[in-house]
C-alpha cells in the first residue's frame, strides 16, 4: 500500500512538474524575445531626437532609419516569435504595429494597432499610433477619425505647430498646421496671398496660448475663434484707453526676414499699434494708426537681429466722447523673406 502511494505521488508531482513548465515555458520565451525586440528598438530611437520630438513612434519620419533596416527587421522577427508564444497578450500588438510603421509597412502597423485597441479600448496610444499610421498610408480620413477616437481635437496638433513657429521652424509647424486643419474641418487662415508675398505663418491664432494681455489691461477682452484673434475693450470716457496683448518668441535670430506681415481688420474706429523687440530695443513700427473695416494685409519693416517680442495695441481716437466698443480682428501674422 504504501509502495503504490509513493508512486501516486511520484505521478502527482510529475503532473504538477508537467503544468507548470506547459505554464512558464511560453511566458519565458515570449520575455525573452519581447526584450531582445525592445531593446533593439530602443538603441534606434536612442540614435534619433525621438525623446525631444513629442512625437508616436509611427509620426516619425520615414526616412531616419534607413540606414539600421537590419535591425528593425532582427526587431520584427524577434516580436512576432514573442507573438506565436503568447498571442493573446495585448503590448505586443502595439510594439509590432510601431516596428511596422518603421519599416513602412503601414497596413500591417494599421491591423496591429487595431487588435491592441480592440482589446484596450481605453488607452489612447493605439488610436493615436494608428492615426499616424493611416497619415503615411494616405488614409487622411481614417487618421482623423482615429485621433477623435483618441480625444484628441485640432489644438493638439497646432500648438505643437505654434512652438516650432516660435523657433521659426516653419517647414515642421506646417505639417502640424496641416494636421490640425484636417481636424478642425477646414483651413484657419486665408492664405491666398502668402505665397504671392513669399510669407511665412508665424501665429495663425488657432488658440492664444502664446498670447498674454498685459495686467493692467483686465478691462479688455481677447479670444480665438475659427483661427481669429479678435481684441476689443469699451472705452473710459475719463481717458484714452490701451489694450495690450503679447507675443514671447525664443529669442530667434532673424537674419532671412526683414518685414512682419499682419492679415487685419478692424471697426471704423479703432486704432492698431505694434511694437517689437529686436535686440534687446522695443520699437513702434505702428503707432496709432486706423484700421480698415476690411481685410487687409499690412507689412511692417523690421532690421535683422534677435527677435523676442511682438506687442499689438488697440487704443482710440483722442477726444472722444462717446462710450463704444473697439475691436481689431487678426487672421495671421507673418515674417516675409529678403
Amino acid at each position: 500500500m504504501k509502495k503504490y502511494r509513493k508512486i501516486l505521488v511520484i505521478i502527482f508531482l510529475l503532473i504538477l512538474t508537467v503544468l507548470f513548465l506547459s505554464w512558464i515555458t511560453p511566458r519565458v520565451f515570449y520575455f525573452v524575445y519581447l526584450n531582445k525586440g525592445g531593446n533593439q528598438i530602443e538603441s534606434i530611437l536612442e540614435s534619433t531626437d525621438f525623446t525631444q520630438s513629442g512625437l508616436p513612434v509611427c509620426g516619425l519620419p520615414t526616412n531616419f532609419v534607413l540606414d539600421q533596416k537590419e535591425l528593425l527587421i532582427s526587431a520584427k522577427q524577434n516580436f512576432e516569435t514573442a507573438r506565436k508564444w503568447i498571442p493573446q497578450n495585448t503590448h505586443i500588438y502595439l510594439l509590432l504595429g510601431r516596428v511596422y510603421c518603421l519599416l513602412g509597412d503601414y497596413d500591417r502597423a494599421i491591423d496591429s494597432f487595431l487588435v491592441y485597441s480592440e482589446k484596450r479600448p481605453l488607452n489612447k496610444i493605439g488610436y493615436i499610433e494608428s492615426g499616424f499610421a493611416n497619415e503615411k498610408n494616405n488614409n487622411y480620413t481614417e487618421s482623423v477619425n482615429q485621433w477623435n477616437k483618441a480625444g484628441l481635437s485640432f489644438i493638439n496638433f497646432t500648438n505643437n505647430g505654434d512652438n516650432l513657429r516660435k523657433s521659426f521652424k516653419f517647414k515642421e509647424s506646417d505639417i502640424w498646421y496641416k494636421r490640425g486643419e484636417a481636424m478642425f474641418g477646414k483651413p484657419l487662415d486665408d492664405v491666398s496671398t502668402i505665397e504671392l508675398f513669399s510669407v511665412q505663418i508665424l501665429e495663425s491664432f488657432a488658440t492664444s496660448q502664446n498670447w498674454f494681455a498685459y495686467p493692467n489691461n483686465s478691462k479688455g477682452f481677447f479670444s480665438t475663434n475659427d483661427g481669429i484673434l479678435t481684441m476689443s475693450y469699451e472705452n473710459d470716457l475719463e481717458k484714452r484707453d490701451f489694450f495690450t496683448y503679447y507675443f514671447i518668441i525664443n529669442n530667434v535670430y532673424v537674419n532671412e526676414y526683414n518685414e512682419l506681415v499682419f492679415r487685419l481688420k478692424s471697426d471704423t474706429h479703432s486704432y492698431l499699434t505694434i511694437e517689437t523687440v529686436l535686440n534687446g530695443e522695443r520699437s513702434r513700427p505702428v503707432s496709432y494708426t486706423n484700421v480698415p473695416n476690411q481685410w487687409s494685409i499690412w507689412f511692417v519693416p523690421f532690421e535683422q537681429g534677435e527677435l523676442s517680442n511682438i506687442t499689438i495695441g488697440i487704443s482710440e481716437p483722442d477726444n472722444i466722447l462717446t462710450n463704444q466698443t473697439y475691436e481689431i480682428q487678426i487672421d495671421w501674422i507673418g515674417v516675409k523673406g529678403n
